[in-house]
């Protein structure tokens, strides 16, 4: 046997030998990598959620603030409608605002 046939005996079998360790390398790198992955992935639905939340959140206040501004007008145009003497029946009608509320409102205003 040659030097050259040692040596391409010797780098085959190394090979054989080291073969099984690159792939447990490579299997661990792959694993820390969809690891990382899927940590990213809960994160960012985390984020998504709270970001849903807090659109939410401002949802309702606009909804509210909505609701107070047309209920303020429409006790705006109740008031009006009373002082230029206009029946109860036909300011309910008008403003949706209901006969015990146009009572409270005359109460208030005298």
């Amino acid at each position: 046997m040659t030097y050259i046939d040692m040596i391409v005996l010797g780098a085959a079998g190394s090979i054989i030998l080291f073969l099984p360790v690159l792939v447990i390398l490579a299997a661990i790198a792959t694993w820390r990598s969809s690891r990382a992955h899927r940590a990213a992935v809960r994160a960012e639905a985390v984020d998504s959620a709270r970001d849903l939340r807090r659109i939410g959140v401002q949802v309702d206040e606009m909804r509210k603030d909505f609701d107070w501004l047309v209920s303020d007008r429409m006790i705006e145009q109740a008031v009006s409608m009373a002082r230029t003497g206009q029946p109860e029946m036909s300011i309910a009608q008008a403003t949706g605002i209901s006969a015990s509320e146009l009572d409270a409102i005359a109460k208030l205003r005298h």
